[in-house]
């Protein structure tokens, strides 16, 4: 029964102690494992819903829910958690799904997803059938103790998993009577709306700022005596400019009745963005150096007037300022500090490799830019050039898993089956559970005419959760035809329409006619 006298500090009032600041969002479901936390509300905000279903199979589940022994197979082939690869449980845990082992596992018992943006009355019509989109297809994977989805006013609320999931914004967040669990992504505060949720939308200021965000909670009551903050610059999704945001509500947190000194920093940093925003770049360096003098070891001062100086093409201030800020804080150092992966990822080569050289004019000794070269001279099919740059990534960090892989992809190109297994061997024994590594490896094999060894290796790639699975899967299908294996041929067919039924079935004929008719040319 719940206590009618919350224990949890008033937040904005009262300092909190336990603010843990991470960098994966995942590591809030092991802090709060690791604390005891049991039954508690969840307060979420975030720009991005976190919650994905874990397959969580054992072998004496898969018997016990078994029809029969092909069904049981069939369990055990797609299950990666049955210890299959020697590894503990946590590893499937991410960024992606972590409230969902929360809510699972008893530490969580009703979940509040605060939505960005404050500037619209309520939720538009668009936010509203994006989120239902989410919450249909989360429900449909796995509808256990689900409930349809309700919109009412400015809520959307539905039951996961047995347990109430409500969508808002901040100005209709409830006042909660009990202290809660509060968890907050800092890039919160960069995505006015989950629909602008572009990774290259970099320009724009931030819509809210740490201090803000306090006084909203503040005002609706809100008790704790644990927070968990996560960066998300790895993956893109903070901007690293923007990292200072999680360590100024760190700070707000622990420390509401803040010094002088304090808030003149926060205020030389938001008038700093403001001048930003307005291409005014002389003011806003103005801005960053003054608050150097306040803050000498502030290494995103340092970063952010590194690239203040290289939007002005001063390179030797922005050297110097930027080795400063990574000599402070190596996290600045990292694969998202420019916008090359970003651009890549759009498809925009020559904007990424543009970001990647501006890089290492800051940083020569950037192994991540040297393998972000790497990878667009690979897509460009420059294999020799690109190899130069990955074994450059790897001569500056050791073995980098990301150059080992593109080495082995260049092996590729140049057809060098042998070279390129190496490579990805390599890989494996960086990270045994990648699926792109494991895929590779299967399509050398498959290459090399050691089709069991082919398979096993797409079959783990599948186990692991590979991106393109119906590739694989149509693969599977041909080797099983080839081979006889009908059966085999059934499932991997069935499982390929799952997937993707429309194109599955456009491609289905000309897809056995052809491993039909290659089979009897071969016997």
């Amino acid at each position: 029964m719940l206590s009618s006298y919350p224990e949890g500090r008033l937040v904005g009032i009262e300092p909190i102690e336990n603010v843990v600041m991470m960098e994966d969002h995942n590591e809030a479901y092991f802090t709060w494992e690791k604390m005891g936390k049991r039954n508690k509300i969840l307060l979420h905000i975030d720009a991005h819903m976190d919650f994905s279903w874990i397959d969580i199979k054992d072998p004496h589940q898969i018997l016990e829910e078994a029809k029969n022994i092909r069904e049981a197979k069939r369990m055990l082939e797609m299950s990666i958690l049955w210890e299959q690869f020697g590894k503990r449980r946590e590893i499937l845990v991410n960024i992606g799904n972590y409230l969902y082992p929360a809510l699972r596992d008893g530490i969580v018992r009703e979940i509040y997803w605060v939505l960005p943006g404050t500037s619209k009355p309520k939720i538009t019509k668009k936010e509203d059938a994006m989120v239902k989109d989410i919450l249909k297809r989360l429900m449909k994977k796995n509808p256990e103790g689900s409930k349809p989805v309700k919109i009412k006013d400015n809520y959307i609320t539905t039951r996961i998993y047995g347990k109430q999931f409500t969508v808002c914004r901040l100005p209709d967040l409830p006042k909660i009577q009990e202290d809660v669990l509060l968890d907050i992504d800092t890039d919160f505060f960069g995505l006015e709306s989950i629909l602008s949720n572009s990774d290259l939308g970099r320009e724009r200021r931030p819509w809210l700022f740490p201090q803000e965000l306090v006084e909203y909670l503040k005002r609706k009551e809100i008790r704790t005596n644990l927070v968990t903050i996560a960066y998300s610059v790895e993956g893109g999704f903070t901007p690293l400019r923007y990292k200072y945001l999680g360590d100024e509500l760190n700070e707000i947190l622990k420390n509401p009745q803040l010094n002088g000194n304090s808030k003149r920093i926060r205020a030389r940093r938001k008038q700093a963005e403001v001048y930003r925003s307005e291409k005014r770049m002389d003011e806003a360096i103005y801005e960053y150096e003054d608050l150097l003098k306040l803050k000498p070891d502030d290494a995103s001062g340092y970063y952010n007037l590194s690239s203040l100086y290289l939007e002005k093409d001063l390179v030797d201030k922005a050297s110097l300022f930027y080795q400063k800020a990574i000599r402070i804080d190596p996290t600045y150092r990292t694969a998202y500090n420019n916008l090359g992966r970003l651009y890549e990822q759009d498809g925009r080569l020559e904007q990424a490799k543009n970001e990647y050289e501006k890089l290492l004019t800051l940083d020569p000794e950037d192994a991540n830019a040297h393998c972000g070269l790497g990878s667009i001279l690979s897509r460009k099919r420059m294999w020799d050039k690109a190899r130069v740059k990955y074994k450059k990534g790897i001569e500056l960090s050791g073995d980098n898993f990301e150059a080992h892989y593109g080495i082995g992809y260049v092996y590729i190109g140049q057809g060098k089956w042998n070279e390129a297994k190496k490579e990805f061997k390599k890989c494996l024994e960086l990270d045994s559970l990648n699926p792109g590594a494991h895929y590779w490896l299967g399509f050398l094999y498959s290459k090399m005419g050691k089709e069991t060894l082919a398979i096993q290796e797409y079959n783990k790639a599948l186990q692991l959760g590979l991106s393109n699975r119906l590739a694989v899967v149509i693969r599977l299908l041909i080797f099983f035809l080839r081979k006889g294996m009908f059966r085999n041929a059934i499932e991997a067919s069935k499982r390929a329409i799952n997937l993707f039924p429309k194109i599955v079935i456009f491609h289905l004929r000309q897809t056995l006619y052809f491993a039909l008719h290659t089979r009897k040319r071969r016997f």
